[in-house]
């Protein structure tokens, strides 16, 4: 034992003994540290890259939700213009045709003074727990 109950230990390095000490546990601390800032940058990256993930998949699902409202504007003004008792309809659209999913468009008529005005609901993807909804009014007449 050396001084004040402290264990050296002694290596040969070069070409004498080198005596190593509380060294040894200092060097593990500083490995020790590095080991956890790097974990917590690799954490961090992760984090990040998933939460960008999910902001893509919801904004590819808010845009074919607007993309089912335009095509149920369309489709609706034209069915007005076919038939004047018309009062909605409701399309679902297969996962098959859209990527991701399927997609609903509810269409009612309403009258709003003497004009008639479409409601528009798109939802996409049905059922999914992240599904996006938007409605729009369209004057039809």
């Amino acid at each position: 034992m050396g001084v004040g109950g402290e264990v050296a230990m002694r290596v040969r390095a070069g070409g004498g003994w080198v005596r190593l000490g509380r060294r040894r546990g200092f060097l593990l601390i500083v490995v020790l540290m590095g080991l956890l800032v790097m974990s917590a940058t690799v954490a961090s990256v992760v984090r990040t890259s998933w939460s960008g993930t999910r902001q893509a998949q919801w904004e590819q699902a808010a845009w074919q939700a607007e993309w089912l409202l335009e095509a149920g504007a369309d489709f609706s003004r034209a069915a007005v213009q076919a038939d004047s008792t018309w009062e909605g309809a409701t399309w679902r659209v297969p996962g098959t045709v859209l990527a991701g999913g399927e997609g609903e468009v509810v269409a009612r008529v309403k009258v709003v003074g003497e004009r008639r005005v479409v409601v528009l609901r798109a939802r996409y993807p049905v059922g999914g727990a992240r599904a996006v909804t938007r409605e729009v009014e369209v004057g039809v007449e």
